[in-house]
């Protein structure tokens, strides 16, 4: 049985991880929210002809700045929540945090690491076999490029996954009925992104789900507070 009271002189490090957890799901919402709306525009630019050449420029340029927006938002946040799970591995609270907290830390480095070099390898292979890249692309039929990208998105799911499971643990052990149905459509969210970037199809889906995952996050990271000696008293 665990002895909460003796964590209590711990319980501000435990409220530093949850504020700093909801300022990473606050950035996450608001660049799902940029990509949800950069996803039609992108298709309407494949409609655009080259004689409207003022109008793509414009589109092209605003694409390319508002994805640069949600990248800085996603850095951001990704930098809140390894502080955040770094407070709640201090707090002894779980062992399985600071596996939570290595997971988010290196997992994507390494998988975007993957990804990188699986675009180099495939942009080697461009220049190698001539001709154009949408022609290469077509007779394309995998091998080390995607390899590496598959091995790439596998490895951030599953340390999406583990922060997924360690935040549906930290609702239960709070009673936080928002953190819980968070860390439930995040996870939803988890397997959904790799599909849809493998299909090329359902991102719209994917992006609404994050969008509600991450919301829900946020509201209940902010709401949640930990009183060990109430917890131990129920």
């Amino acid at each position: 049985m665990w002895d909460w009271g003796s964590y209590s002189p711990m319980a501000g490090s435990i409220d530093k991880g949850f504020k700093r957890l909801r300022n990473s799901a606050v950035l996450a919402t608001a660049s799902s929210a940029i990509s949800a709306a950069l996803f039609p525009l992108e298709r309407v630019m494949g409609r655009l002809s080259a004689g409207l050449l003022a109008e793509l420029l414009v589109l092209v340029g605003l694409i390319a700045v508002a994805g640069l927006v949600a990248l800085v938002l996603s850095l951001a946040s990704w930098i809140y929540k390894v502080l955040g799970w770094s407070d709640m591995c201090r707090s002894r609270l779980r062992r399985f945090y600071c596996i939570t907290r290595l997971a988010v830390l290196v997992g994507p480095i390494v998988a975007v690491a993957l990804i990188m070099g699986g675009v180099a390898v495939l942009s080697l292979e461009l220049l190698a076999k001539g001709g154009t890249p949408s022609l290469v692309l077509r007779n394309y039929r995998g091998g080390a490029p995607a390899g590496l990208f598959l091995a790439g998105l596998l490895l951030l799911a599953s340390a999406n996954v583990i922060e997924g499971v360690a935040i549906l643990d930290l609702g239960l052990l709070t009673r936080a009925k928002l953190l819980v149905a968070g860390s439930i459509t995040y996870l939803l969210s988890t397997g959904l992104s790799p599909v849809a970037m493998l299909l090329g199809r359902l991102e719209g889906l994917s992006n609404l789900v994050s969008i509600v995952a991450y919301t829900l996050l946020a509201v209940g990271f902010h709401k949640t507070r930990w009183e060990g000696e109430a917890h131990e008293a129920e």
